[in-house]
């Protein structure tokens, strides 16, 4: 049986019972993952509550990955995404000063310029070296499908925050496979 507070946001018998698949499969994982962030198991249960919330809010979306390997991503990105939402270090963000400096690259562009130059394997080496907050962003934007108001949503973010994530990985992904930036809005 799963805790009253998830059942309540949760409308359909269906979800229900993939909620409660997902909650039983997951949540000592999802503590695991938790508890590596923040280094303190009160926290970390709170965080895992806070990525259960998420999902249940968001059923209607997680019911749409069909592979067991992209749930079980989804779920654990999600715990993560909660410890690091609790943590809130200065260093989480370090890495991103220097991006805001190269130009902006439109979709269509950036996946033909990739596409044309890279293979898959050496695509998703790449996408693998970027940093979390990045390559979260692009993953379930780009992999997932998810919109810019799901991958929000999954990651516990602003929309504004999802796309400037985009812009800003999809510049960092250019500049490690060594593709020169293009110019327009992305």
């Amino acid at each position: 049986m799963i805790p009253v507070i998830y059942m309540d946001l949760i409308d359909d018998a269906q979800s229900l019972v993939e909620f409660e698949e997902i909650y039983h499969t997951y949540r000592k994982r999802m503590f695991f993952v938790a508890n590596t962030v923040l280094q303190d198991a009160h926290e970390a249960e709170d965080a895992v509550q806070d990525a259960f919330i998420g999902i249940a809010r968001n059923m209607s979306t997680v019911r749409r990955i069909r592979e067991s390997e992209d749930l079980g991503n989804y779920v654990l990105r999600a715990a993560k995404n909660a410890a690091l939402n609790r943590s809130r270090t200065a260093k989480e963000y370090a890495s991103v000063a220097d991006v805001d400096k190269l130009p902006n690259v439109s979709d269509d562009s950036f996946w033909e310029t990739v596409s044309s130059k890279v293979l898959y394997d050496d695509l998703v080496h790449t996408i693998a070296q970027l940093p979390e907050l990045y390559r979260e962003a692009l993953y379930h934007h780009y992999v997932l499908e998810f919109s810019v108001k799901e991958t929000a949503e999954t990651l516990q973010l602003k929309p504004a925050a999802v796309k400037q994530r985009l812009v800003r990985g999809k510049k960092l992904l250019l500049k490690a496979l060594g593709q020169p930036e293009e110019n327009s809005n992305g």
